[in-house]
């Protein structure tokens, strides 16, 4: 492709895109209306937010770069940031869990959780829709790593493959109480 034809290109894609998720979205909305919503405010609910959450992908694409930075600096194996990009797995999990965290934020249903265990399947990184990740995360090879749906992830942090910060209902997890009197319970 030319580059005179990138943002012809590009806008017909975004055109796509939009028009699928406000579908999916739509579908979703169906399936669990949001309290009080009648039947004929679905589809324009479902235009808003399509359009709420297409216009967060800047914001997603600059934590992405927080992200793609903190793997760089954090892996002495990486040769380059164009590396982490197209073959750390960590990468493709993180950025379909932060899109699918703007969805979960609008309280669409279903299409959040399908994404990230999509991701999962792919990668080996389960991380909940509803987790918060903050800028400059990294997993350093994720497999086997469990990010729960009520975690909040501060800034700067990398964790290894195998970690679960999950919810106390798994068998074996030892607590610990974290100085904000949030009880974490590790499996690791």
């Amino acid at each position: 492709m030319h580059s005179g034809e990138l943002e012809l290109e590009t806008t017909a894609l975004m055109a796509s895109v939009y028009c699928v998720l406000e579908r999916e979205i739509c579908k979703s909305l169906e399936y669990l209306p949001p309290e009080g919503a009648s039947e004929s405010e679905l589809q324009p609910l479902a235009t808003q937010i399509t359009t709420h959450v297409l216009g967060r992908l800047p914001h997603v694409r600059e934590l992405l770069r927080t992200d793609t930075e903190a793997a760089y600096l954090g892996d002495p194996a990486a040769l380059s940031k164009e590396e982490v990009i197209v073959s750390y797995p960590f990468i493709e999990a993180v950025a379909v869990q932060r899109v699918a965290h703007e969805l979960y934020l609008k309280g669409v249903a279903l299409i959040p959780r399908l994404m990230t265990e999509w991701a999962h399947a792919r990668t080996g990184l389960d991380i909940h829709p509803g987790a918060q990740l903050g800028t400059h995360f990294f997993v350093d090879h994720c497999t086997g790593t469990v990010i729960g749906e009520t975690t909040v992830i501060g800034n700067h942090v990398k964790m290894y493959q195998g970690v679960g910060l999950v919810a106390r209902s798994l068998a074996g997890g030892n607590s610990c109480a974290a100085p904000n009197g949030i009880r974490l319970w590790a499996t690791a």
